[in-house]
């Protein structure tokens, strides 16, 4: 039975419950199913009224104060027998407490044992069954995740004095728990079965002491089991006192468990402490190895003039000892906080869990700290450590494999974050998903790429360029002047080289070294500039080179271009960009700009001069980007050889264009600066020609890759490619089909040679026949045939094969200017099975240096989809893309030009001294009309019946 517990049951309504014998009414406690209430009314000293839901169990419980007494005994002052009645019942009152607490733990642990129940071997073992399961740890640690605490290692900190010395009461209480545990199972089983009570008081001038002691112990076949309970005031002049110890301990063979509450609260002039620890363990103990469970809760608030603080520690752990294989694996959550006079506040939790098998040892923790005032900067922390970091969603169900959405972990041995790309929605980020104006950057860097490296791209500032030395044989020209002068088409700061005969150089290099890394890849872009005062630009040359250091010492090390003699044949300005490798050994690099002249007087001129590094393709995967559309300043596009096939600068030259997206059937995708001419096959008759693909002016007057001719010495030949089947040449054709052949030709004032352009031999017949041609030409210029300093279009036709009635309009050279045919020339048909063919172009039987550009050529199938000849042309020929308007009509009609006009509607503002043959003019064909023709008007009605005669009525 209970002497300190009444008990009843729950029905829905107010229950009337008897109350235990207390001193004070705040003695009495009332828990309903294990939980404290405090719905419940006194009907009497005796008697309480309590409400309860059906069946749920109603405990009436008393406490008497452990730690103080209630009553004080003073010498010299009587002694009253209400007094020794307070003092007297306290103590039994605290006997009869300790005895119940073997029944049952207060509502706890022990509120499922019914009264009577004794505290044997086996009873433990129902008390504690059942209690913490690993689905109930696990399910209770995962809801705990959510906000935890700081790292305690930094070495003085608050966080790390509080967890020390946490750890070392826990130690020093955990062992003495140990002992305690050890000595009343030793006790046990020397007593057997017995009760023992021991209370001890004392008063003496300096101190007062009160010890009670209440051990219960149980012992049958090597079966142990033992109770007890410990409590100590003590007052004295400099301090007090209070601790209370609960032990229960069971033993059976080799198998052990234990549970130990520890309490203690201490006070003096200089500080206050209070701790709290509280144990549950079970060993077992085998031949193979020894298992042990067991958590630890330690809970300790310290204060002293200075700082306050507070720590709560708890440890769940379980462990296989063997000689073999040690195994431990541990969950810990730590919770401190701390206050000190100066003003510093500080508050961190952290959970820890860890395995250790096998000599391997995983960890994990999370952690959350909070700093405020004094000295340490006021701030929020958390913390993450883990080999793997992974999100699960919350409806995800508890007892399936989780599927992570953001996975953290080590890739190439640095740390990432993995995102499968199964978890984005629909599986990628569209553009539709980032709205106008969603990004915005002033700058935008992406692996260190893309960005302009030197300071001064654009030469605004002379600071940033130094003066270097030029090759040995040349001079200085003037300096390298700096300014916003106009140059060319272009009126924007710039550095500007003047040269005098007979010859002049300027060399300028960048001041800040650039650091790089061998074999990074690099781009390098630059608009450049060049005129003379003579005819033509037959001798300057513009170099940009490449200075670098594995020191501080910088050196030209390589020449990453040069324009060659006369690269700008109208002075435009022309857009170069040339890719290259960082040298091994080179740690830093300048780029230098040599600007070099050999001939009349000139100058040569830079701008826009850009480093910039490449992005490798592997930071883009495959099928990352998709958008609708695409804005680019600037884009090149190579396939998986290398070869350009879309590219973009100041403007888009349409033979950058796929040949399957616009009708051109030849591939010159290839014609990139300093690719080899050979490519296509050159001219193989002729020893002196030589052949440059380099950027230049085109027909519609923006730059782009020309194939560069020069005269040799001594041969007919002066550059250009045959009809070799080479994979840029060959086209596929179908011979019941007709095709057009171009090509641009610019030609100098100062060109003395031949220009030829036509199609392989083995391919065609001439024009209407079946008879093979050895040697077609569609169109060719003479010498001196043609104006210079200007280009023309070179057309031609090949029909079906056995097809007749064929012209050769359309065929011939063409002035861009005037959109003119100039030239007649020559159209074929296809030889009966052929399949392919080849183009040829040649500058032949020149003067020596004579030189000569051949722009891209193109071949379309005619089916009405080709683009019209007239868009073909320059703007300075009337066309489709440039109209003949009434402000330009001046520039292409001269008097009395137009021989044959075709035109549909007129509108003309006034008529003077206009004398013609007019031939015959009628309003419409039949019905009614007006006719005029010679010295005639005629009117006829509806039914043709003829009403006015007008002039010579025999007509």
């Amino acid at each position: 039975m209970y002497y300190s517990i009444t008990e009843a049951v729950g029905t829905g309504s107010p229950v009337s419950v008897a109350v235990p014998p207390y001193i004070v009414k705040d003695h009495i406690k009332v828990y309903v199913d294990g939980l404290p209430t405090e719905g419940f009314d006194w009907v009497n000293d005796q008697t309480i009224m309590v409400v309860a839901a059906l069946n749920r169990l109603i405990r009436v419980v008393r406490r008497t104060s452990p730690d103080a007494r209630l009553t004080r005994f003073l010498n010299g002052v009587p002694l009253p027998g209400e007094t020794l009645e307070v003092d007297s019942k306290q103590a039994f009152f605290l006997a009869q407490e300790a005895y119940d607490l073997t029944l049952a733990s207060g509502g706890s642990l022990g509120q499922n044992l019914g009264p009577g129940v004794e505290l044997t071997t086996e009873g433990i073992k129902q008390l504690l069954a059942g209690q913490i399961t690993p689905s109930l740890l696990e399910q209770q640690l995962r809801m705990e995740i959510g906000l935890v605490a700081s790292d305690e290692t930094v070495a003085g900190s608050p966080a790390w004095r509080v967890a020390q010395e946490a750890a070392v009461r826990a130690a020093a209480l955990v062992a003495e728990a140990q002992a305690r545990n050890a000595a009343l199972l030793a006790e046990a089983a020397e007593r057997g079965a017995a009760i023992q009570s021991e209370t001890t008081e004392r008063q003496a001038a300096l101190e007062s002491l009160a010890q009670q002691l209440v051990t219960l112990t149980a012992s049958l076949n090597g079966a142990n089991a033992a109770v007890q309970t410990e409590m100590t005031a003590r007052v004295d002049a400099d301090e007090a006192l209070g601790s209370r110890i609960d032990t229960v301990s069971a033993s059976a063979l080799d198998n052990a468990a234990a549970i130990t509450a520890e309490a203690n609260a201490r006070a003096n002039a200089d500080n206050a402490i209070a701790t709290a620890v509280e144990e549950v363990k079970a060993e077992l103990e085998g031949a193979d190895a020894d298992l042990a469970a067991r958590i630890t809760s330690v809970e300790s608030a310290y204060v002293d003039a200075d700082e306050a603080n507070a720590a709560a520690i708890q440890t769940v752990k379980a462990s296989v000892d063997n000689d073999l294989s040690p195994r431990v694996a541990a969950v810990e959550t730590t919770a401190s906080t701390f206050a000190s006079r100066v003003g510093t506040v500080e508050s961190n939790y952290s959970l820890k869990v860890q395995a250790r098998a096998d000599g391997k040892f995983a960890f994990a923790g999370i952690g959350l700290s909070a700093t405020a005032g004094g000295a340490t900067p006021t701030q929020s922390e958390m913390l993450f450590a883990a080999d793997k970091f992974t999100f699960v969603p919350s409806m995800a169900d508890m007892n399936a494999v989780p599927q992570p959405l953001l996975v953290m972990g080590l890739v190439n041995g640095q740390n990432s974050l993995i995102v499968p790309p199964s978890r984005w929605g629909d599986r990628m980020v569209e553009a539709r998903m980032i709205v106008d104006g969603g990004i915005e950057a002033r700058h935008l860097k992406v692996s260190g790429g893309g960005s302009v490296l030197n300071d001064d791209p654009n030469f605004q500032d002379p600071s940033a360029w130094e003066q270097c030395w030029t090759p040995a044989g040349t001079v200085y020209g003037a300096m390298p002047l700096f300014g916003t002068t106009a140059v060319g088409l272009k009126s924007e700061t710039c550095i500007r080289s003047t040269t005098t005969p007979p010859y002049g150089s300027s060399c300028l290099r960048s001041k800040r070294p650039i650091p790089v890394a061998a074999g990074e890849r690099y781009v390098l872009r630059v608009q450049l500039y060049g005129v003379s005062a003579g005819n033509g630009f037959p001798n300057g040359n513009i170099y940009i080179r490449l200075a670098g250091s594995s020191t501080s010492t910088f050196a030209t090390i390589t020449e990453l271009l040069s324009t060659g003699e006369g690269l700008m044949h109208t002075s435009p300005w022309a857009q170069f960009r040339v890719e290259f490798t960082i040298p091994a050994g080179v740690i830093y690099v300048k780029p230098e700009l040599f600007l070099n002249w050999g001939g009349t007087q000139g100058y040569h001129a830079a701008q826009d001069f850009r480093l910039e590094r490449l992005i490798d393709s592997a930071v883009i995967v495959e099928g990352g980007i998709k958008s609708d559309r695409l804005d680019t300043r600037g884009l090149t596009v190579k396939d998986a050889a290398g070869n350009v096939i879309l590219g973009a600068g100041t403007t888009l030259s349409e033979d950058y264009i796929p040949a399957s997206a616009k009708n051109n059937l030849m591939d010159a995708s290839w014609w990139v600066l300093g690719a080899s001419p050979s490519r296509w096959g050159l001219n193989p008759t002729g020893d002196g020609g030589s052949n440059t693909l380099l950027p230049a002016n085109n027909v519609t007057n923006g730059s782009e890759i020309l194939w560069r001719c020069v005269q040799g010495a001594g041969a007919v030949n002066g550059g250009g490619w045959d009809a070799h089947l080479a994979p840029g040449n060959t086209i596929k054709i179908d011979q019941s089909k007709c095709y057009r052949f171009v090509i641009p030709v610019w030609r100098y004032a100062s060109t003395s040679a031949y220009s030829y352009w036509g199609c392989r031999w083995d391919d065609v017949s001439n024009l209407n026949t079946t008879t093979p041609n050895p040697n077609p030409y569609f169109a060719v210029i003479p010498r001196g045939a043609v104006a210079g300093d200007r280009w023309y279009l070179l057309v031609g036709y090949v029909f079906p094969y056995n097809s007749t009635g064929n012209t050769n309009d359309g065929a011939g050279v063409y002035d861009t200017t005037t959109g003119a045919r100039l030239i007649a020339g020559s159209n074929y048909q296809w030889s009966n099975g052929a399949t392919v063919t080849a183009s040829r172009a040649y500058q032949y039987y020149g003067d020596q240096g004579s030189v000569m550009w051949f722009g891209k050529p193109r071949v379309d199938l005619v089916d009405g989809s080709e683009v019209p000849l007239e868009a073909l042309l320059a703007q300075g020929a009337v066309s489709a893309r440039n109209p003949l308007t009434a402000s330009n009509a001046s520039s292409y009609i001269a008097n009395a030009a137009i021989d044959l006009a075709h035109i549909n509607r007129a509108s003309i503002g006034s008529l003077s001294a206009i004398t013609a043959t007019i031939g015959t003019l009628r309003t419409a064909t039949g019905g009614a009309r007006t006719e005029i023709y010679d010295n005639v008007i005629k009117v006829y009605d509806s039914s043709n019946v003829l009403r006015v005669k007008l002039g010579n009525l025999d007509l």
